[in-house]
């Protein structure tokens, strides 16, 4: 009774006094991360982030996130600093690593909930349909104070459209691979008000083929999945009042797969997510203002294998095999400016989660064989000072308290360690830098502890991780007349040394199970720059050098470097777009093209098992027509039909074809 009675509990007060106190509320920003920001210097570009600019970061937008067939690990993929990890086509789980951090270890937030919580451990990125997302945003390494994890992952930041235009959208798309998809969204707002309700459906076969270990060609099978994603998002201000509400419900029903070489064809797989944020601001006084936000995660996966093609080998008994989670998060912070040089941010946060896992009968209502809880307090704060005009102190700190059970009750904390960051900031014209030096601690998840997935196991024995950053770049942009794409430049390069740093390895059976690692040393260097070029033309770049290794006391292995990280990524990109056209037919056409390249990887910590180097070359071309009321898109992917991929056993599909219409009309 503890752990299904103690969320709903925690939610209360600050729903009460949310609805209680809304005449007293000034607007709300776009999300509970997503501040007022002051621009100053510089354009913005890629290479920055709007919440942090003390740390390194990157800003993917709508335009580049509206191509068709394209998923959230393929967009990330070629961003600096990131490791994807996808297990097969379109629905098939997939995971994103900042800098080698795991990827439990990397929050996402969409709409300002984190997905990531300690119930699930790491975000499944397939997650995340793009349709109706505004903009990425990505912290590497460190994450600003508006979300509520310092720790070594950074974080990412997935923003949905917000209601503040009157507008409609509706789209379909197919492709190869029996990839089919439809959106529709609309919003109606005014100056005070604003409601956005949408929906979308994506589905694929995914029965690509693929050369297996033998050198024999085979298709995969049973890797079907159906994906749907509903939306309600609303803001409204009564006086000074505002409040924001985020909704959103994601299901999908897939093909469950064990391995390439191993094939199932009678094992399904279902996963359900619903999320809810209500986040409400009040100004103090002149220069203050206090924000009051509750948010709710409710999750569920459930595998039915009727023939027990997966289960005996998970060694789960029984044809069924289902998991529940649930979290519950309040928040109140304080941003105080005393003065003009000075800002101040407080913040304390609560949270209640669980996780329960139910085996064969006990589908049928007999109950858990694990119920597992946690109950988080954190205390943060910061102070940023603006100690001369062109310089810039910022210090985080934060205070979490842990409780970790599996029966009936509570030890005062399982894990109480401050973490944070002292870093400065520069600037001078165009020019700017940055330098910051870091600790943090980090409990086991209940994932990591209890196990997460069909291919990822538990481990009951982790300890706690810990370690420290130091993180140093340099940004440069400069607006270019007649461009819309300005010229910039960033060089960002880290150090980090990990004790006990809990790493995801593969087993001799073919699973994931994460361990800890006594001490690894991190080491990397990031490249991102572009510009636009003769006024039709853009050309990007983004490289990242990165060098992961095993520091542990006597170790015994040859191999010392960790698995699953490329030691080079390199992504250049070019696209050509025409000014707006005097037609009633085409007002404007795009063409644009991306290469990835990654250097091979280690599948094992003993580096006997290698993933081999692998080249991609994408290309998509869009046509907006008809008064600027309909765009037409194609997209070709691995034109060079190369083989790919992530994990071993886990082919990636090759080339593709995709074809998208979509309609408009009102403000876009």
């Amino acid at each position: 009774m503890r752990a299904k009675v103690v969320p709903a509990i925690a939610a209360l007060p600050f729903f009460t006094i949310a609805l209680g106190a809304a005449p007293a509320w000034a607007q709300v920003a776009e999300s509970a991360s997503t501040p007022e920001v002051e621009v100053r210097g510089p354009p913005a570009s890629p290479a920055s982030a709007p919440l942090d600019g003390s740390v390194a970061g990157s800003t993917i937008r709508r335009a580049e996130l509206e191509r068709p067939g394209l998923t959230a690990p393929a967009v990330l993929r070629t961003e600096v600093g990131l490791s994807i990890t996808e297990t097969g086509g379109l629905g098939a789980a997939s995971t994103a690593s900042i800098r080698g951090a795991t990827s439990a270890e990397t929050p996402v937030y969409l709409g300002g909930v984190r997905i990531n919580d300690d119930v699930a451990g790491s975000a499944d990125l397939s997650t995340l349909p793009l349709w109706l997302i505004d903009r990425v945003e990505i912290y590497r390494g460190n994450a600003p104070f508006e979300v509520d994890r310092f720790g070594i992952g950074g974080a990412m930041l997935f923003q949905p459209i917000r209601p503040r235009d009157t507008q409609a959208s509706i789209g379909v798309s197919g492709g190869s691979y029996g990839s089919e998809g439809a959106h529709a969204y609309g919003s109606l707002a005014s100056p005070k008000h604003g409601v956005l309700v949408g929906a979308s459906f994506q589905g694929a076969q995914n029965d690509y083929e693929f050369t297996d270990n033998t050198g024999e060609t085979q298709r995969w099978q049973n890797t079907d999945a159906t994906l749907v994603d509903l939306w309600l998002l609303g803001r409204t201000e009564v006086g000074r009042g505002s409040l924001d509400l985020t909704l959103n419900h994601f299901r999908r029903e897939q093909g469950a797969v064990r391995l390439a070489s191993v094939q199932t064809y009678h094992a399904r797989r279902s996963l359900e997510r619903t999320l809810g944020a209500l986040t409400a601001r009040t100004p103090l006084g002149a220069r203050g203002m206090l924000e009051l936000r509750t948010s709710a995660l409710l999750a569920g996966s459930t595998l039915d294998d009727p023939y027990q093609e997966i289960l005996p080998n998970t060694g789960t008994p029984g044809t069924a095999l289902a998991q529940r989670g649930e979290r519950v998060e309040e928040e109140a912070s304080v941003r105080l400016e005393p003065n003009l040089s000075t800002r101040v941010r407080l913040a304390v946060q609560t949270s209640s989660e669980n996780l329960r896992r139910y085996e064969h009968a006990e589908l049928a209502g007999i109950g858990p064989v694990l119920d597992a809880a946690r109950v988080t307090g954190r205390l943060a704060g910061s102070v940023e000072s603006d100690v001369i005009h062109w310089l810039t102190i910022r210090a985080l700190l934060a205070l979490e308290c842990h409780s970790t059970s599996t029966g009936e009750s509570f030890g005062l904390c399982d894990s109480l360690e401050p973490v944070g960051r002292l870093g400065g900031l520069w600037h001078a014209g165009e020019l700017t830098g940055f330098v910051a030096v870091g600790r943090y601690s980090r409990p086991p998840t209940l994932g990591e502890l209890y196990g997460t997935s069909l291919v990822t196991e538990g481990n009951p024995a982790l300890e706690a991780e810990s370690g420290t950053t130091v993180d140093v770049g340099v940004r440069f942009a400069h607006a270019l007349a007649g461009q819309t794409t300005p010229l910039y430049a960033a060089v960002s390069g880290y150090a980090r040394r990990s004790s006990e740093l809990i790493a995801f390895v593969r087993t001799t059976s073919g699973f994931v199970r994460p361990q800890n690692i006594n001490a690894a040393d991190a080491f990397g260097l990031e490249l991102e720059a572009g510009s636009g070029i003769g006024r039709f033309f853009a050309a990007d770049l983004a490289l990242t050098l990165f060098d992961f290794r095993d520091r542990t006391e006597g170790l015994t292995r040859v191999n010392d470097i960790l698995p699953y990280h490329s030691r080079l990524i390199a992504a250049p990109g070019l696209t050509a777009t025409t000014p707006e056209l005097d037609s009633r037919w085409v007002s404007r056409a795009t063409l644009g093209a991306r290469l990835v390249y990654q250097s091979n990887r280690y599948g094992d910590l003993a580096g006997t098992g290698v993933i081999p180097e692998q080249t991609s070359l994408d290309l998509d071309a869009g046509l907006l027509l008809l008064d600027r009321t309909l765009w037409l898109r194609g997209r070709v992917t691995d034109l060079l039909d190369s083989p790919r991929w992530d994990i071993v056993g886990f082919p990636l599909p090759g080339r593709s074809v995709f074809v998208s219409l979509e309609a408009r009309v009102g403000s876009n």
